[in-house]
């Protein structure tokens, strides 16, 4: 079964989870444009345990949706760990050079995902979860 696991967010700032630190290149009305002309980029550091991808010639950025209504209620927002504070969530894809990887580092990564929730969002993807004025409110990641 597929669940959803937070990742953990630095309370200092806009976009930046504590080891993620993603920035999304794009203005509030690119993100709520329904059907943006160009892909919109996040980008993320790659730093403490993460610098194991830039050893494998990752370069730390991925494409997000636009955003999209949340529209669950209270209970479903409790079982699928998305804040009620959120209005919008984003979708974000796995890093664009994930597909370089031999066998060996993927099987690698993979095993060091089941444990760590920031690789388990970078390699698999994931839930950004944004309130009323656009803020950074959640980030979820996917995890089997």
């Amino acid at each position: 079964m597929t669940t959803f696991a937070p990742v953990s967010l630095s309370s200092e700032s806009r976009f930046v989870p504590a080891s993620l630190s993603p920035s999304i290149y794009a203005n509030n009305e690119q993100l709520l444009q329904p059907n943006p002309r160009q892909p919109i980029l996040y980008s993320v550091v790659l730093q403490g345990e993460l610098e194991l991808l830039y050893e494998m010639r990752i370069t730390g950025f991925g494409a997000v949706s636009c955003a999209q209504l949340i529209t669950l209620t209270p209970e479903e927002r409790i079982r699928a760990n998305v804040p009620q504070t959120a209005k919008y969530f984003l979708w974000a894809e796995t890093l664009v050079d994930m597909d370089q990887l031999h066998e060996e580092e993927r099987e690698r990564l993979r095993t060091i995902a089941r444990e760590n929730s920031d690789f388990s969002f970078l390699l698999s993807g994931g839930f950004i979860f944004l309130n009323e004025s656009l803020d950074l409110v959640g980030v979820n990641a996917l995890v089997a």
